[in-house]
């Protein structure tokens, strides 16, 4: 069964890799965003009600239960705007990490854990807004690498357990009892490797 979920997996993730290609894309899709889209200054929140629908959840996306401001305020089940963070239904997460001296904000989004019980997989990764629209910064990894290909496997399903409070991000296992396989700090323009504690 775990090698049958594990294909089943590698299949997804290939799928949604597709779409993390650095060059692809993603506009708006509501004419109500385009207000806070104009917005100077943004936050995490702001951040959250512009995210392309499949990267909330490709499933919810396809039936329209992302098409409203209120719908998706509806889902958040936590918000800590001091510190960047937000939680949506019980465990997706968005955290903002600024890049003050390129003047960038980059969001990290974990969607769907490693992707285990989900048709259309997880998404664990870096995103910029700019010009009103959405670019994956996979080039701020370390190795500038997807998770997933760095640490999948038959035993090991990686996601991304997002900081509410300092700037490293937790890369887990979910198969393996949510054990750390290692450790992502911010050093204000990218991230690094780091295991130490």
């Amino acid at each position: 069964m775990k090698v049958m979920s594990a294909l089943l997996i590698a299949i997804i993730s290939t799928n949604l890799c597709a779409q993390e290609d650095p060059k692809k894309k993603f506009p708006l899709e509501f004419e109500w965003q385009n207000g806070i889209a104009t917005e100077k200054t943004k936050n995490i929140n702001d951040y959250f009600l512009l995210l392309p629908s499949e990267f909330i959840d490709c499933e919810g996306a396809q039936f329209g239960q992302y098409s409203t401001k209120q719908k998706r305020e509806k889902i958040i089940s936590k918000i800590d705007q001091k510190n960047g963070y937000l939680q949506f239904y019980k465990t997706g997460q968005l955290v903002l990490f600024k890049d003050r001296k390129n003047n960038k904000d980059i969001i990290a989004i974990q969607s769907g854990r490693c992707g285990a019980g989900n048709t259309c997989g997880a998404l664990n990764t870096l995103l910029e807004f700019q010009d009103s629209t959405w670019i994956f910064r996979i080039d701020l990894l370390p190795d500038g690498k997807r998770i997933e290909d760095l640490y999948y496997d038959d035993d090991t399903c990686p996601y991304f357990d997002l900081p509410q409070y300092g700037t490293t991000i937790l890369i887990k296992n979910e198969w393996g009892d949510d054990s750390i396989i290692t450790r992502y700090k911010w050093t204000k323009q990218k991230f690094v490797n780091s295991n130490h504690q």
